[in-house]
């Protein structure tokens, strides 16, 4: 077996390489995030040199997985839109990026398969790790994002979806590709043949737990006591960026807590400042979504911290629209089952659309929360405060905290 690929730091959220994405971006003259996997791969390159001349093979986790059941290496465009070696627009691999980061490359990297296609067929060796019978056909997969935008129904235009895990993303199936000059909305390839721009905010529920952490308390009792607390939180308004930023770009920043005043540093009102200033932070992105021609006819709401009715209806009221919860809030694994099925299904000789079949399986009548007009005027008042936050940061050039 070939030997095993280098690991690198692990997370999208994680900016150990910021400053390899720094160098990478002012070579290609196009933003490379942190968390993509050509900065990753540079940073093993100039941190652990022996670990990168062993290398042979670079693979993204699922690819990997589906190397171990395969025997095969292959990639997807939904995912290897986020390695920063990937033309999205093109859905081709970047010769300059790859020959950039290390003329290697382009023999370690596997090839490319079509959207829909298998990822091969299940191996002996795969068959005896699952206790399967081989020659089962085995589905690319993709990313969690790309596999939540099948599982929630984003399959065609329309439908925004906002994640509220680790991590907050807001994304949208798009029949042409999508690019941001500033790199702030990531110009993915989705997992079916079309596109998903998409944003991530690195800031969401570890906000919410730091709180509980802080107070000793449980998320549902925080929840209850924040929901008893006036939107707007009194005034506080807490900037979340903990671990830095991806939207906007500022992989140093650090959190900050504004507007306060007596009687505010309750565990009520900063719970709730912590949850707004999530949902702010998202809303800000997702304005530049819509600045950059996605159409937003309905909102879905997906995660495990989708299950906080509370967030829930801090995001709608955010959005000032309606929000649907949706009844299966792993949207991610319900996306693989539904693209293994087409896939299983295409390959049987059925012209079917990812789309067709996703609407046999996504349910959809979940709960709809609706914005409180009362509190439109707070939240219009809070985004603006955050967004002259953020304004100042880059104007005074600091990418070393708040």
């Amino acid at each position: 077996m070939p030997p095993t690929p280098s690991c690198v730091p692990p997370s999208c959220g994680d900016t150990t390489a910021a400053g390899e994405a720094e160098e990478l971006s002012a070579a290609l003259g196009h933003p490379v995030p942190a968390g993509f996997t050509a900065p990753k791969i540079r940073w093993v390159q100039r941190h652990e040199p022996e670990n990168w001349r062993r290398t042979r093979s670079v693979l993204l986790p699922h690819d990997y997985v589906n190397f171990r059941l395969t025997g095969q290496k292959t990639m997807e465009a939904g995912d290897a839109s986020g390695t920063g070696l990937f033309d999205a627009v093109a859905r081709r691999f970047d010769p300059a990026a790859i020959a950039l980061v290390d003329p290697r490359l382009a023999e370690m990297l596997p090839p490319l398969i079509p959207p829909g296609a298998p990822a091969g067929v299940l191996s002996r060796v795969g068959a005896d790790l699952l206790g399967l019978s081989d020659g089962i056909t085995v589905a690319t997969g993709g990313g969690d994002n790309m596999m939540s935008a099948i599982g929630s129904g984003a399959t065609r235009p329309g439908l925004l979806v906002v994640s509220i895990g680790t991590s907050g993303t807001a994304f949208a199936y798009s029949n042409r590709p999508i690019t941001d000059p500033e790199g702030l909305v990531a110009a993915f390839c989705d997992s079916t043949g079309g596109w998903l721009p998409l944003l991530c905010v690195m800031n969401m529920t570890g906000v919410a737990e730091e709180m509980c952490s802080a107070f000793g308390a449980s998320l549902a009792d925080l929840t209850e006591a924040a929901a008893a607390s006036p939107a707007g939180a009194g005034g506080l308004l807490l900037v979340p960026y903990f671990q830095g930023e991806r939207v906007p770009n500022l992989p140093a920043a650090t959190g900050a807590l504004t507007g306060i005043r007596p009687g505010l540093l309750r565990p009520a009102h900063l719970f709730r400042a912590a949850l707004e200033g999530t949902m702010l932070s998202l809303a800000l992105g997702i304005e530049r979504l819509e600045r950059l021609g996605i159409q937003v006819e309905s909102v879905r709401v997906v995660g495990g911290g989708a299950q906080n009715t509370l967030w829930c209806q801090i995001l709608a009221d955010v959005l000032a629209r309606p929000v649907t919860r949706l009844p299966e809030p792993e949207s991610a694994a319900l996306g693989g089952a539904v693209q293994a099925w087409w896939t299983v299904r295409r390959a049987a000789g059925e012209a079917v659309t990812a789309d067709a079949v996703a609407a046999q399986c996504v349910v959809t009548a979940g709960a709809v929360i609706v914005p409180d007009p009362r509190h439109a005027d707070v939240y219009r008042d809070s985004r603006e405060r955050l967004r002259s936050l953020v304004s100042r940061l880059f104007e005074a050039g600091s990418h070393a905290g708040t």
